[in-house]
């Protein structure tokens, strides 16, 4: 178990949702970090998506991509051959 320090603030924050969840101190940070972690990768993922939009050679590979893909998980095709 690793130990860190934080501010008073943040142990304020800490108790009172401690005291409104009920839930440990260590399950709240570990929720808290779960989420900021899927917030920087969704964020992550949404920025490449806007690049790829603003270059219009690479957003018509995509589309054609899209294209070809789509129903294809209409095939009929058991699923462990998808």
């Amino acid at each position: 178990m690793a130990t860190a320090k934080i501010s008073m603030k943040s142990t304020i924050i800490l108790n009172r949702i401690q005291k409104f969840s009920g839930g440990t101190k260590s399950a709240i940070i570990e929720k808290a970090l779960n989420e900021l972690d899927k917030n920087i990768a969704f964020r992550s993922f949404n920025e490449a998506y806007a690049k790829l939009k603003k270059n219009p050679d690479a957003w018509m590979d995509e589309l054609k991509e899209r294209e070809e893909l789509e129903g294809t998980l209409e095939d009929e095709l058991p699923n462990e051959e998808i």
